[in-house]
């Protein structure tokens, strides 16, 4: 498998606290995620899509829950970052995939599980309101940890696809 990880011991220790990090360059894959593997995923397998807002079909967010069994990659991270961070199985954990062909904002959001977010294509915003807000920009291979509670909103800031490794056992 030709994936790469970068994490530094200072970001295990921040996300081992608890704390929202941010890690520039965290992956290097060999796979393409563009819409045309995307599209063809969708042809082969035929997945329940889940859109996540209404209105413009161009500016909507689409869901594709429950990936990490198609796609080795996807696999791979979630038992790395399992195993790194120590949390126990549990039946909701799974690797989501979030895409949209247009810029464009979700609302403000809290999220149940642990989640670390990582760059398939394109750029995305992330609005953490901690103690002051942050604004973190994604780009492919770029990943993000915000814990569970942590209020946040997305901003596409072009097509985008990413994918969100969730975690809703605790860890040790």
């Amino acid at each position: 498998m030709g994936l790469q990880i970068d994490l530094l011991p200072d970001f295990v220790k921040k996300i081992k606290d608890n704390k929202t990090c941010f890690v520039k360059k965290f992956t290097t894959f060999e796979k393409i995620y563009d819409f045309n593997s995307l599209l063809d995923y969708i042809e082969k397998n035929d997945p329940h899509i889940n859109p996540k807002n209404n209105g413009d079909f161009f500016k909507a967010v689409f869901q594709l829950k429950q990936l990490e069994d198609q796609f080795d990659d996807f696999k791979f991270y979630q038992n790395f970052l399992r195993e790194v961070f120590k949390y126990k199985v549990h039946e909701k954990d799974g690797c989501d995939v979030f895409f949209s062909f247009k810029s464009g904002s979700g609302n403000s959001h809290i999220d149940e599980e642990d989640v670390f977010i990582i760059g398939l294509n394109g750029k995305t915003l992330y609005k953490v309101f901690e103690d002051s807000t942050k604004y973190y920009e994604i780009d492919k291979g770029d990943m993000i940890f915000i814990p569970k509670g942590t209020p946040h909103k997305v901003i596409s800031l072009s097509s985008r696809i990413i994918l969100s490794v969730g975690f809703f056992g605790k860890n040790d």
